[in-house]
């Protein structure tokens, strides 16, 4: 299940493009409208025998909430960058966020950071230096929307 989610979530810029809403509002309908299959889901694993433990603390509550505050964030600050750069840049550098996860997973937690991920980083930055000198290589929402109303 959570590779065809991970699949479907990085495969939607160009119907974000073509939204007719604003870009922030696009983020909060894909947000709300997947709510009831995470009910769903939630209902579901709750009855285990491992069950879905209820945040009772604030300190709980805030570590269970402040995930999705982010994601939201991050959601809508990539909607917003598809109308300002190129469909290919913007995916990029969104895909760019696991670098500053293990980063920041480094610098307050010491984890340590594998091989593999080293050269994936070094994979991806060359990929990202690529696009940023061909941008004119790739399309824009703008280009999205004035063919889709063609």
């Amino acid at each position: 299940i959570r590779d065809v989610a991970v699949t479907g979530f990085q495969t939607c810029a160009l119907p974000i493009c073509l939204s007719e809403v604003g870009p922030v509002a696009t983020a909060f309908w894909r947000l709300a409208l997947s709510l009831p299959a995470l009910t769903l889901l939630i209902a579901r694993a709750s009855r285990t025998p491992e069950g879905a433990r209820t945040p009772r603390s604030t300190a709980e509550r805030l570590a269970a909430g402040l995930p999705g505050l982010f994601l939201a964030a991050d959601l809508a600050t990539w909607h917003v960058s598809l109308r300002l750069t190129s469909v290919a840049n913007s995916t990029l550098l969104v895909n760019l966020a696991p670098i500053f996860v293990t980063i920041g997973g480094w610098l307050m937690w010491r984890h340590a950071v594998t091989r593999p991920f080293v050269g994936g980083l070094t994979l991806s930055l060359a990929g990202e230096f690529v696009l940023q000198h061909r941008v004119d290589a790739v399309g824009t929402c703008e280009l999205a929307q004035r063919d889709h109303q063609l």
